[in-house]
């Protein structure tokens, strides 16, 4: 024999042992990436479980708000309600029923007496409108406006539903 068919033979054994081990190879391989993507889905798993608990306690918080906000308007009611009962003895009902009007009246005329200040004072300095104007009427003169008118005329309405 020569060296030629020996290298050739030799060759030929080496190539058919290395595509026999081929398959082994790739099952390795194949079992590596197996295990990366069983490692992977088991991280988004965990972190989708770490979500829906935080989600939970922040649904677990918002509920317990709103008992706690549900609770204290049944309070506000229950009181409201008490302090509507008469209790028999006329001049206590007559200044139990005067105090919300009287506190009406004293937060509008000095809001008024305010505001006329500011326009007196502004007219005595000769100070231009454009610059009073904000000072004299306000976002903050609409909102106690519109929550004194909305607080009495509401209240009417409120009650009359209620007699019917």
């Amino acid at each position: 024999m020569d060296i030629g068919s020996i290298l050739g033979t030799v060759a030929s054994g080496a190539a058919g042992g290395l595509l026999r081990l081929a398959p082994e190879a790739i099952k390795l391989l194949d079992r590596r990436n197996e295990r990366k993507h069983e490692l992977a889905l088991q991280d988004k798993q965990l972190t989708l479980l770490q979500v829906q608990g935080d989600t939970r306690i922040e649904e677990a918080q918002v509920q317990a708000d709103i008992s706690q906000i549900a609770s204290q308007l049944d309070a506000i009611k229950a009181i409201a309600v008490a302090q509507a009962q008469p209790t028999g003895v006329k001049w206590i009902d007559g200044l139990n029923a005067s105090v919300r009007p009287v506190w009406t009246y004293y937060v509008l005329l000095t809001w008024g007496a305010v505001k006329v200040t500011d326009v007196w004072v502004a007219l005595s300095r000769n100070l231009d409108w454009e610059m009073v104007r904000p000072r004299v009427w306000g976002p903050e003169d609409a909102a106690m406006v519109a929550g004194l008118s909305t607080f009495w005329f509401l209240d009417r309405v409120i009650r009359r539903q209620q007699d019917s």
